[in-house]
C-alpha cells in the first residue's frame, strides 16, 4: 500500500491538482512520470495523451509555448481552481449541442446552438443567484456538499 501511495497515488493526485489549478509546469512533469503507470493499468489513451502533449510542448516556439502553458486547462464555469482538461470541455460542449439539436443537425444549426449556449452561460449565474440557486447559496452545484458540513469538518480538524 505504501508503494502504491508513493509510486502512483500521490503522483496522480499531483497531476489532478495541477490540472485543477492550471499549473502547466507540473502537468508536463507529471505527464512524463505518468506514462508508465497509465500503460501498466491499460489506460493507453491517457498514456497516448501524455506523449502527444509532451511532443506538442517541445516542438512549439517559445512564444506559443508560453500561451500553451497559460491556457493548458479551462474552467467550465469560470471558477479558479476548478479547471478541467480541454478534452472534457469540448466533450461537454458537444454533448450540450447534441442535446439541444436532437436529430436535426446541420452546420448552420450547430453555429446557432453554440451562440445560444454561450448566451445562456453569460446569464446563467446571475439568473440562478436571483432565484437563490447559485453557488452563493448553501449548496454548491459541483458536489452537493453543504457549506455547513465543510465548516463543521474544518472545525474538528
Amino acid at each position: 500500500m505504501i508503494n502504491f501511495l508513493f509510486e502512483a497515488g500521490l503522483p496522480y493526485l499531483a497531476l489532478r491538482t495541477a490540472i485543477r489549478s492550471n499549473n502547466g509546469t507540473v502537468i508536463s512533469q507529471m505527464y512524463m512520470y505518468m506514462i508508465n503507470p497509465f500503460r501498466a493499468t491499460n489506460k493507453y489513451l491517457y498514456a497516448k495523451l501524455c506523449v502527444h502533449s509532451l511532443h506538442t510542448q517541445f516542438i512549439l516556439k517559445p512564444e506559443l509555448r508560453a500561451v500553451w502553458e497559460r491556457m493548458r486547462t479551462a474552467s467550465l464555469r469560470g471558477h479558479v481552481g476548478r479547471n478541467v482538461g480541454w478534452d472534457f470541455t469540448l466533450e461537454r460542449m458537444n454533448l450540450e449541442v447534441a442535446t439541444l439539436l436532437g436529430s436535426n443537425i446541420s452546420g448552420g444549426r450547430i453555429q446557432e446552438a453554440i451562440r445560444e449556449l454561450n448566451g445562456i452561460r453569460r446569464i446563467r449565474d446571475p439568473a440562478l443567484s436571483a432565484l437563490g440557486l447559485g453557488d452563493s447559496g448553501e449548496m454548491s452545484e459541483y458536489n452537493c456538499i453543504l457549506d455547513s458540513d465543510v465548516d463543521s469538518l474544518v472545525h474538528h480538524l
